[in-house]
């Protein structure tokens, strides 16, 4: 196994290093950041330590094109990535969460009026959004998951949907349905226009059909130096105008696009129409975010490295909150301070399991007192602070929750 590095450094930048623009087709000048031996998956669940750091690992080097916006991956390998049945990423457990997602279902269903009508949902999980679909509108279901476990769905809604454990096909979108969906999933696909296009030649001359995809809001990622965002299943990150392109492009009359929760989600909003390529946008803002990014995270890195050390040496404790694509960003990151013992989630199915890197154990909260509370609770996702709080307040744990 390579030497892992600790620390988020700048790529070479070396020219022509990063190929063309996956959407937009445009030549990228090189690479701009980089996070070197990262887990491949950063979901995926293990049940011993030594299982969890044999993982594969791979480099993130990512690329910006400056004429659409989008950022990708140029050290990508798809056939390093395996989705199977022990990758789990739902945040559905989290009231928060299921708020939004309520909220999400109800506005699509009112909207377009899909009521008593066929959904479709594309890496659907384990069909929690795909169930408030088709329970809110009474509509009728069928997601497409190889990573689903069907057998999780509550027994009343199984009557309303139902899981196919495998990719969705150009054949599938033949199929009637009313609205598509497809959430967290474009990002993880290497040719998202190619992917687009193969969903219109299955829809053909169907256009009242709508489409309603989510993904990472990369503008926010790099205004905010959301650095624990980066992950290497997610080969490519979209900003409003990249997402426009490659829906225009795969020949879509884009309806809407909105950011929200929090600005950290973009959805786009579309329905069948003539292929087209938008005009340019401007991206004065969004290029000098780009450019200062590699520069302040390193600083960031730097900070984090220093107070989690010092931790360390004191004694302390720190337990990291949210064992998703953050939380694993992190401890891989941070594990060689030695301050960080276990990672929290709510997700009773992560529960028992270990940190795909780094083998920290994961627990529920009611089990965070066992050992001894810790002296310190970093909060991965800043929009989940009143919850968390909550939680830590009802278990009369009295640690200095600190924002990552």
């Amino acid at each position: 196994m390579t030497k892992r590095s600790t620390t988020a450094r700048d790529a070479d930048g070396s020219a022509g290093a990063a190929g063309a623009c996956p959407v937009c087709d445009r030549p990228a000048e090189g690479s701009f950041f980089e996070l070197p031996d990262m887990p491949v998956l950063c979901n995926q669940l293990f049940p011993d330590p030594e299982a969890a750091r044999a993982t594969p690992r791979g480099d993130i080097r990512l690329a910006y094109c400056e004429g659409c916006g989008f950022i990708w991956n140029c050290a990508f390998d798809a056939a390093r990535v395996p989705y199977g049945e022990h990758y789990e990423n739902s945040l559905h457990f989290s009231p928060r969460f299921q708020t939004y997602a309520e909220a999400l279902a109800r506005r699509l269903i009112d909207r377009y009026a899909v009521r008593d009508r066929r959904v479709v949902e594309i890496a659907c999980g384990n069909g929690e959004f795909l169930s408030l679909l088709c329970e809110l509108g009474d509509n009728r279901g069928i997601g497409y998951d190889p990573s689903g476990v069907p057998e999780r769905a509550q027994p009343g809604a199984r009557e309303r949907w139902e899981i196919r454990t495998r990719f969705f096909e150009e054949k599938d979108a033949a199929e009637p349905a009313d609205l598509i969906c497809c959430r967290h999933a474009l990002e993880h696909i290497e040719a998202p226009v190619a992917f687009l296009e193969t969903i219109r030649r299955g829809l053909r001359d169907r256009t009242d059909t709508v489409l309603y995809f989510e993904v990472p809001n990369s503008t926010w990622i790099v205004e905010s130096l959301g650095l624990w965002d980066l992950i290497y299943e997610h080969c490519g990150y979209f900003t409003a105008p990249s997402l426009v392109h490659a829906f225009a492009r795969a020949g879509f009359e884009v309806l809407d696009v909105q950011e929200d929760f929090g600005r950290q989600f973009l959805s786009i909003e579309a329905r069948p129409g003539p292929p087209g390529v938008p005009p340019e946008p401007a991206l004065g803002a969004l290029s000098r975010s780009v450019e200062a990014f590699s520069r302040s995270c390193r600083a960031r890195v730097e900070d984090w490295r220093a107070r989690l050390s010092a931790l360390a040496a004191e004694g302390r404790d720190a337990v990291v909150w949210g064992a998703g694509s953050k939380g694993a960003t992190f401890v891989n990151l941070f594990q060689a301070s030695g301050a960080l013992s276990r990672v929290v989630d709510v997700n009773p199915h992560k529960a028992g399991m270990r940190m795909s890197g780094t083998g920290h154990p994961i627990v529920p909260p009611d089990r965070l007192l066992e050992g001894g509370a810790p002296d310190l609770v970093i909060l991965m996702n800043p929009i989940y602070r009143e919850e968390v709080q909550g939680t830590l307040d009802a278990l009369e744990i009295r640690s200095e929750l600190l924002d990552a």
